[in-house]
């Protein structure tokens, strides 16, 4: 087992938390959404995070993925700000 630097925040969340950075943007997009919804942002403020996280990560991944995530980040901030209301 090696050590792992206290911040190198690549290695500690994309590898040792999620395991590829497919399955860390998914989740960094879940949580985004989450948050979004919870702290009750306006849909135009949502859209300028959520279209600046996939411009971001779309360096990183195919662009059908890249689609998905942002749906299902849509998706998840769309209930939350329900819920939350």
């Amino acid at each position: 087992m090696s050590l792992i630097a206290p911040l190198d925040l690549e290695e500690i969340f994309v590898t040792n938390v999620s395991g590829t950075p497919e399955i860390f943007s998914f989740l960094a997009m879940v949580l985004l959404g989450f948050f979004v919804g919870k702290y009750k942002l306006n849909n135009l403020e949502a859209l300028i995070l959520f279209a600046l996280f996939t411009i971001i990560m779309s360096t990183y991944l195919p662009g059908l993925y890249v689609i998905v995530n942002l749906l299902v980040g849509l998706f998840i901030f769309g209930h939350m700000s329900k819920i939350t209301k």
